[in-house]
Parts: structure tokens; C-alpha cells; sequence
């Protein structure tokens, strides 16, 4: 059974109008449809901002995201519903480049026949014995005076192969997201046959291409995002036969992965929106994103930089021996990057502001703690499990015996820190307990002015 229930609440308002405006359109899984729309977000926004989490620490806002879902879940519905306006900035873009493919053409042929006059030009010279330094000086001319080919603007991929892939983000503006509703394709192509260039485009590192039979290039600096779906037979069968392989690459670990419960069956009609026409706002903002040229880093602030080390400290210690993250180290040395651009991203839907708050990163983390839970239940790796549920039960149990002597049962962190389980009286061994209860709802966790509160759901 899935206890890992998704955390709306915790995102941003503007998110969660997006989600559910889609949801009720659709009545596609809650996290099929934010794990879409925060892809069209680094969509749009990736090829021209950055962000900052540490000093010296600064990476794209690219992310994979992996939904585990059976044929009828209606992702194509959402895909269509999410990047629809991306998909007509990428029509009018194709529209644009046959245009300007015309003009080129017809300028490359009359600058040919140009240089084949020079060719025979300087051939008769040279037959001659006269001198071709004048006519030289024209052909360098003419070389610099050769038409630039078009480029074509592409900002989403789909049924491509891996090498082609790669030509065309070398050939174009190098930001554009794969989308696969068939994942068997990924998993069969991308992930056995260049997983190395993969981990790359999400690290936004060079990839040299060699090849043989044609010219080889360089690819710099990509920002590259991919939102696959694949159905849970496939994937059982490529874990069965390959996962090792899959994971010793470290490309799965850069994957944001989930297995929602399916809504096949409940799907029914239902009256009122409360939340209509926030889809079309999101689409707008995503046109003012994708817009953009001028390149931009997003910072932390002041609290959202403690918030950050904190939590990436926490994460360093859940992969100890005796951790959450034990069996799971290539996911958890992921994880505060990953945070990070789930972070930028969230921000950005609503923000032209460089700064990003500690309630924006509050936001990131607590979707972070879902996935990070998810890819333990999806890959059976839990570590330490059966320790942290007697932890989690005592910590609860503490929670609810105290709670009435607060207003609002709000309970500061440090009470926990000074009375709480004898064994928890330790910030590094009473946080990860705090997120687990966090992520299967069973608390609350969250900043209250400079301190940290606790309380039960109502």
C-alpha cells in the first residue's frame, strides 16, 4: 500500500491552483500533474536562469522527473494541457525557420555561384602567371560574407533517438526538455545506450562528440529537462533484467521518481472550479519565461542559505550506515541539488525577484522529502527502517500528549530538543524522524518566525 501521500499543502498557492485547475480537467494522480507542470517550467525558464545554493555551488535548473503510471492515467491529457504554450511558441518557431530557410537557400546558391566565378577567376590567373593577391583578398571577403544557416528553435523532443537528440540541441539553442509518454523508449535507448551523455545534460557539462561516418562536435553548457511516463510492468522488467546498470550509472539517481495511486475508476464528474483559469495564467507566465535572454542566477536569502545547509547536512547524515538514505547514496547525494532547482523553479512561477525565500525552499523541501521516500519505496531501499518507525511513533505519541498546553497545539522545536524521547534529544537525530513523520502527514513541520513549530494535523 502507498502511505506516501503527496504534499499539496505544502506548495506554493500558485502551484496548487495550477495542479488542481489540471486535476479537475483531467482527474489525473495530483503528482503526475506537478511533476508535468514543474517540468514546463524548467522549460521555459531553464535556458536563461541558473541558481545559487552555496558559494561557489551554482548549477542549472534543469530536472528529470519519472512518473510510474498505467496506460490511461491521462498523461498525454496533461502534457497537452501543461506546455501548450510552449508547443505554440515551438509551431510559430518551425513556422519562422521555413521561412527564413527560404531566404537562405536562395542567399547560399547566388553566394556559391559567387565563389565558383572566384574559383575560375584565380585558376585563369594562376594559368597565366599573374598575380591573384587581389583576388585572394575577395575570397577571404567572400568567406566572411557566407550566409549563416538558420537555427532552428526547438524546446521540445519527443520519439527521438539519443543521437539525434544531441545534434539537435547542438544545432539549436541547447534548452529544451524530452517528453516520453512511452518510457520503454527511455529506458531502452537513453538509459542503456548513452547514459554517460545524460548524466551530463543534467549536470549542463560538455559532451564531445566523436564520430566516424560524419562530423563530430561539441556540445557546451546544455540545460536539458526530460518528463517520461512508463507503465510498472516495463519498468519491473528493465530492473529486473538491467537495473543495476541503470543505477551504477548514477542516471536514475538524478531522476525526481514517483508511483502515485492510480484514479482509474474514480474518475468522476464534478461540479465546480474553484481554481478555473489558473492553468491559463500558468501558460502565460510561461511565455514570459521563455521570452527571456539575459542570463540570470537566482540567489538564496539569508534564511533560505541556513535552511539550505541544514537541510543538506541532514541528507549527508541520512546516508551514514545505519541511514534513511544507507542503500540509497546515489540518490542522496543528489538530493540538496535537486532541492535547490525544485526551489528555483517554484519561485519562478510567480517571481521576477532574484532572491528566493526560506518559505519558497520550505516548499521545495517538503516536496523533496515525498520524492526522496518515493524512490526508497519504489526501489525497496529503506535503511534503518524499522528503528525510524519506533522513533517516528515515539516522537508522535510525545507530540499528542503535549500538544493542548500550546496555542493552537503549536509546539516549538526546542521543546521536543529539551523533553522529548531521551535517545532524540539531538537536532541531528531528531530531524530525519521529523520528516519522515513529515512526509506520511502524520505532522506538521514548519518555520514560524526564527523558530521551527511541531503540531498534529487537525
Amino acid at each position: 500500500m502507498n502511505n506516501n501521500v503527496f504534499p499539496m499543502g505544502c506548495l506554493p498557492a500558485s502551484i496548487q491552483c495550477v495542479i488542481n485547475d489540471v486535476g479537475h480537467k483531467t482527474k489525473a494522480p495530483l503528482p503526475l500533474i506537478s511533476a508535468t507542470v514543474l517540468a514546463a517550467a524548467a522549460t521555459a525558464a531553464q535556458g536563461t536562469y541558473r541558481v545559487r545554493r552555496w558559494k561557489g555551488l551554482t548549477s542549472n535548473i534543469s530536472i528529470y522527473v519519472l512518473t510510474i503510471a498505467e496506460s490511461g492515467e491521462r498523461k498525454t491529457s496533461v502534457d497537452s494541457l501543461v506546455f501548450e504554450s510552449l508547443r505554440s511558441i515551438q509551431a510559430k518557431g518551425e513556422d519562422d525557420y521555413e521561412g527564413l530557410m527560404v531566404d537562405y537557400e536562395s542567399a547560399k546558391k547566388v553566394w556559391d555561384l559567387k565563389e565558383r566565378m572566384l574559383d575560375r577567376k584565380i585558376i585563369k590567373a594562376l594559368e597565366k602567371g599573374t598575380s591573384v593577391v587581389d583576388l585572394e583578398g575577395e575570397l577571404r571577403a567572400h568567406a566572411k560574407a557566407k550566409p549563416a544557416k538558420p537555427v532552428k528553435s526547438k524546446l521540445i523532443y519527443k520519439d527521438v533517438t539519443p543521437e539525434r537528440l544531441l545534434e539537435g540541441l547542438c544545432e539549436s539553442s541547447k534548452a529544451a526538455t524530452l517528453i516520453e509518454d512511452e518510457g520503454g523508449r527511455f529506458l531502452n535507448g537513453y538509459v542503456m545506450r548513452s547514459p554517460g551523455n545524460m548524466c551530463s545534460l543534467w549536470n549542463g557539462g560538455t559532451i564531445d562528440i566523436e564520430r566516424k561516418n560524419a562530423p563530430s562536435y561539441i556540445l557546451r553548457e546544455p540545460r536539458f529537462s526530460a518528463c517520461i511516463q512508463v507503465q510498472p510492468g516495463i519498468l519491473e522488467k528493465f530492473l529486473l533484467k538491467k537495473g543495476d546498470v541503470a543505477r551504477s550509472s548514477g542516471l536514475l539517481a538524478r531522476f525526481l521518481i514517483s508511483w502515485p495511486i492510480s484514479n482509474i475508476g474514480i474518475r468522476t464528474v464534478l461540479s465546480g472550479h474553484p481554481n478555473d483559469g489558473a492553468l491559463e495564467q500558468f501558460g502565460q507566465r510561461l511565455l514570459e519565461l521563455a521570452s527571456r535572454r539575459d542570463d540570470v542566477v537566482l540567489v538564496f536569502s539569508e534564511d533560505a542559505q541556513v535552511q539550505w545547509k541544514n537541510y543538506s547536512d541532514l541528507i549527508e547524515t541520512m546516508m551514514q550506515a545505519d541511514g534513511l538514505l544507507s542503500n540509497a547514496k546515489d540518490f542522496g547525494s543528489k538530493v540538496a541539488e535537486n532541492t535547490a532547482r525544485l526551489a528555483a523553479l517554484m519561485h519562478l512561477v510567480d517571481s521576477d525577484a532574484e532572491e528566493i525565500s526560506g518559505e519558497t525552499l520550505f516548499s521545495a523541501i517538503s516536496l523533496m522529502n515525498w520524492y526522496v521516500n518515493e524512490f526508497l519505496r519504489v526501489f525497496g531501499l529503506v535503511g534503518g527502517g524499522s528503528e525510524l518507525e519506533k522513533d517516528a511513533l515515539d516522537v508522535e505519541s510525545f507530540v499528542r500528549d503535549i500538544a493542548f498546553k500550546y496555542p493552537m497545539g503549536w509546539i516549538p522545536l526546542k521543546i521536543l530538543l529539551q523533553y522529548g524521547p531521551n535517545r532524540l534529544r539531538k537536532k541531528a537525530a531528531l530531524e530525519p524522524v521529523l520528516q519522515y513523520l513529515v512526509n506520511q502527514r502524520r505532522i506538521y513541520y514548519f518555520p514560524y518566525g526564527r523558530s521551527m513549530i511541531v503540531c498534529m494535523p487537525s
